[in-house]
């Protein structure tokens, strides 16, 4: 029997009321030539049974012994899978039925790219829109953003077997697995984001990532922490607090002696980024006088921020 040419991973948790929509959004796929792994990581739940309900020889279920985690169960399916590409889908999430296709179709026509994630539209767990996320498409550009935050959804990503299997990385345990790989995979492979939205993220409030936000905020400071390190972008631990805040907590609400020593900041990360030959000066720029002017919007009138983001955006030298 040949193998498929794609893997889809799918690591199971308790997600019994979702996780047949999940894969019926698989089934519906236009395109056929994939495996999906689903792994459970001991529920407690029916989700096994949800499972073994559907009969489709594209299917394969595995069981944990003991219960993992989700860092392990997706190595476990990482080493499972036969297809040349690895698609990745989070049991409580749904793709439209021509994801696979598309993304398939843009990694044969761009050889240069090793992974493709996409844009996503957020959902309550009733099927509701919450809100559209448009990240950034270009590989360059991508590279830049993982200084800042996360670049690429963990279930709409999709990527060569045989490249990632090379780099030799792997999730590792922790609250912010997925941003934790990407951001050390950014040295490693050439990323993308097709620019539709063929991914639906389902937002719950009982998910492990809404309960313990302030875990997974801890574990991308250190992400935060190991990418500065490598670019060797040099901070303190004040200014590492402050950057987390910035991007990642919702709702900050900084004063204008936080903006003034985050500026400085920002002159830094500009610096030592460009200084460290891997990343590209202009999307760096782009970024951060971008971000310098939406900041300081949020307290100074616009007037004024026109005129101090000329100023700033000059002394952006590298």
């Amino acid at each position: 029997m040949n193998n498929p040419r794609v893997s889809v991973i799918i690591p199971v948790y308790n997600t019994e009321k979702w996780v047949g929509h999940c894969i019926e959004s698989l089934l519906e796929q236009t395109y056929g030539d994939f495996e999906a792994i689903f792994i459970d990581d001991c529920s407690t739940d029916r989700s096994c049974e949800v499972i073994a309900s559907y009969h489709d020889e594209r299917i394969r279920l595995y069981r944990n012994e003991q219960n993992l985690g989700a860092a392990a169960t997706r190595n476990k399916a990482i080493d499972l899978a036969r297809g040349e590409f690895i698609a990745q889908l989070d049991s409580d999430d749904y793709s439209t039925p021509d994801r696979l296709e598309k993304q398939v179709a843009f990694l044969d026509t761009h050889p240069e790219i090793d992974i493709c994630s996409t844009w996503y539209r957020m959902v309550d767990g009733e099927g509701r829109l919450l809100r559209t996320f448009e990240n950034p498409t270009g590989p360059d550009d991508l590279k830049v953003h993982t200084l800042f935050g996360s670049v690429l959804h963990n279930s709409g990503v999709m990527m060569r077997r045989e490249k990632f299997l090379a780099t030799g990385e792997r999730y590792r345990p922790g609250m912010a697995e997925d941003f934790d790989l990407w951001n050390r995979l950014a040295f490693h492979m050439r990323f993308a984001n097709i620019p539709e939205y063929l991914l639906y993220w389902v937002r719950r409030e009982d998910q492990t990532s809404t309960r313990l936000k302030h875990l997974q905020d801890e574990s991308a400071r250190q992400v935060f922490a190991e990418t500065f390190d490598r670019l060797g972008i040099p901070y303190t631990e004040e200014e590492l607090d402050l950057h987390l805040h910035m991007y990642l907590v919702q709702n900050f609400h900084f004063t204008r002696s936080q903006l003034k020593q985050y500026s400085r900041f920002l002159r830094t990360i500009f610096r030592a980024g460009c200084a460290s030959g891997e990343l590209d000066p202009f999307f760096l720029k782009k970024k951060i006088v971008r971000d310098y002017k939406r900041f300081h919007l949020m307290l100074y009138p616009h007037l004024l921020v026109s005129i101090q983001k000329r100023v700033f955006k000059f002394r952006l030298t590298h």
